[in-house]
């Protein structure tokens, strides 16, 4: 599936007018690199099973036994997605995702608590966590809550990759209008290098 994403049309010097369209593909994998932070290992080793078998976009990059080794990993791999416990010995998750954020960290995060009273709710609140999810885990509610995160992210990787083609589109039609360029060719190389262009139509007018 595509659209046509840009027009423009030149006429150089004794030249007819031509428009140039584009026909983009935007079908893209995006892979969810998650990272699992949970002191009890039957529930760590548990989820970094069964996540890629939920949907095999999901990739688990690593797992860590407590906040402090959980802040390292994350801060060497960000992951698009933390999966963590909040009671935990060295660091427990909530300061550990504080930490991450105040460096910059941008990925969203999933609480797993066995307390069902949500004292930490505000605070988990104010440092964006996506859900809560009681211990023991209900599958089904783990399934649809990483279903709509996927989601998101993919949203937003399809504005970042519609944006930037249209960047590049812009500047290739403003040399076209300037005649700095051989548009066909330029176009052409567009379409072959990294942005899954389906084909290029020139039309003459």
């Amino acid at each position: 599936m595509g659209k046509i994403t840009g027009c423009t049309s030149r006429a150089g010097k004794d030249q007819e007018p031509v428009c140039i369209c584009l026909f983009v593909r935007y079908v893209e994998a995006v892979r969810m690199k998650i990272i699992i932070v949970e002191d009890e290992k039957s529930i760590r080793s548990g989820l970094a099973r069964m996540l890629p078998k939920l949907d095999p976009e999901y990739e688990v990059a690593g797992a860590a036994k407590d906040g402090q080794e959980g802040y390292q990993l994350i801060s060497g791999e960000n992951p698009d997605l933390v999966i963590m416990d909040i009671e935990m010995p060295e660091m427990d998750g909530l300061t550990m995702l504080e930490k991450l954020r105040e460096n910059g960290f941008q990925g969203k995060a999933i609480v797993l608590t066995a307390y069902s009273d949500f004292s930490y709710a505000k605070r988990a609140i104010e440092l964006g966590i996506e859900n809560y999810l009681l211990k023991p885990i209900k599958i089904e509610e783990l399934k649809k809550t990483l279903q709509g995160v996927s989601a998101s992210l993919k949203q937003a990787a399809g504005t970042r990759k519609i944006q930037e083609k249209l960047l590049s589109l812009e500047q290739i039609f403003r040399s076209a209008l300037l005649a700095e360029l051989d548009v066909d060719e330029e176009l052409e190389n567009y379409t072959e290098a990294a942005y899954g262009l389906d084909s290029m139509v020139p039309l003459q007018s």
